[in-house]
C-alpha cells in the first residue's frame, strides 16, 4: 500500500489558558486575504480552543478547527442573547463574537475570560473578517491521515480517518466503490471485480468512516479498494474530490491489504 500517513490533531479556548503556539500554521502558509485561517491560527487555536473544543465546547461553541470556527459562529444564534447571532456577515458591531471579546456589556463577561483583553491587532483581524463578509478559510487539500484495520475470525474492521472535515452524505453509495480483490487469486478472475454488496455497515462521521465486512477465507490475503474518481464519491465538506492516494492532487484510489 502506498499512502503517506498524516496526522493532524489540534485541541487547543475562550476562557482558559493560552497556549505554546506548537501546531499553528506557518503565517507564510496563509493567503493574506484568508483572514478565518489567520484568526484560526492566532486567536482560535492557541487561546480559544483550550477550552472550545469537542463535544463538551461551552454553548456547543467548537472553535478547533478553521471549518468548525465557521460552522458554528456564522449566522448562528448567541448562546447568551438570542436577539443576536455569533457572527453576521458584514456587521462585526452587531455580532456577539466581537461584543465578547470587546467587551461590550450587552455581552456579559469579557472573552478570554479571566485573562488580558486580546491586543487590538487580534480585535481588528476578527473585526475585518466579520466586515468583509465572515468569508470560510480557503480550503486545503483533504486527504486520508489514518488507516487502522482490526481482525477478528468473523470480520474485518477498516477505520479511516480524514486531515479535514468530510460530506458524510457522500459516502452513502460508498458499496459501489469497494472492491475485494485477492493477491492471489487468479488472473482470470481478477478482471471481475467483487464489489462489496454485503458490507456489515458503514459508520460515519465528519473526521472519519469505518467499514466492516466478513472475513473470508478463500484466499489469503485481500484489497480493499477506495476509489474517489467517481462522480460525487467521496467529497470533503467543500464538495471537493478527497486525495485519496495522498499524491497532492484531488481523488485517487486508496488500497487497504485486509
Amino acid at each position: 500500500m502506498r499512502s503517506v500517513l498524516i496526522m493532524i490533531i489540534i485541541l487547543n479556548c475562550i476562557a482558559c489558558k493560552p497556549g505554546s503556539g506548537t501546531g499553528l500554521i506557518p503565517d507564510s502558509e496563509i493567503s493574506d486575504s484568508d483572514l478565518l485561517s489567520r484568526i484560526q491560527s492566532e486567536v482560535f487555536t492557541p487561546i480559544c480552543s483550550q477550552c472550545h473544543f469537542g463535544q463538551q465546547a461551552p454553548a456547543g461553541l467548537r472553535l478547533d478547527s478553521a471549518e468548525l470556527s465557521y460552522e458554528h459562529l456564522v449566522n448562528i444564534p448567541a448562546d447568551g442573547n438570542s436577539q443576536y447571532q455569533r457572527v453576521v456577515p458584514y456587521d462585526a458591531a452587531n455580532s456577539y463574537l466581537w461584543l465578547k471579546i470587546t467587551g461590550s456589556p450587552i455581552a456579559g463577561q469579557r472573552m478570554p475570560l479571566g485573562q488580558a483583553p486580546l491586543p487590538h491587532e487580534q480585535i481588528q483581524l476578527v473585526e475585518d473578517w466579520i466586515d468583509q463578509g465572515a468569508q470560510p478559510a480557503q480550503p486545503a487539500t483533504t486527504v486520508v491521515s489514518k488507516i487502522s484495520v482490526t481482525r477478528t475470525s468473523a470480520a474485518v474492521t477498516v477505520d479511516i480517518w480524514f486531515s479535514g472535515l468530510i460530506d458524510v452524505y457522500s459516502f452513502d453509495d460508498i458499496r459501489g466503490s469497494l472492491y475485494l480483490l485477492s493477491e492471489d487469486m487468479p488472473p482470470e478472475l481478477i478482471k471481475d471485480l467483487y464489489i462489496l454488496d454485503h458490507i456489515d455497515y458503514i459508520r460515519s462521521n465528519h473526521i472519519g468512516i469505518t467499514i466492516t465486512v466478513p472475513a473470508r477465507n478463500e484466499y489469503s490475503r485481500y484489497l480493499l479498494s477506495l476509489d474517489s474518481t467517481l462522480e460525487h464519491i467521496p467529497l470533503d465538506i467543500y464538495g471537493a474530490l478527497i486525495d485519496m492516494d495522498n499524491d497532492g492532487n484531488s481523488g485517487g484510489k486508496l488500497d487497504v491489504i485486509l
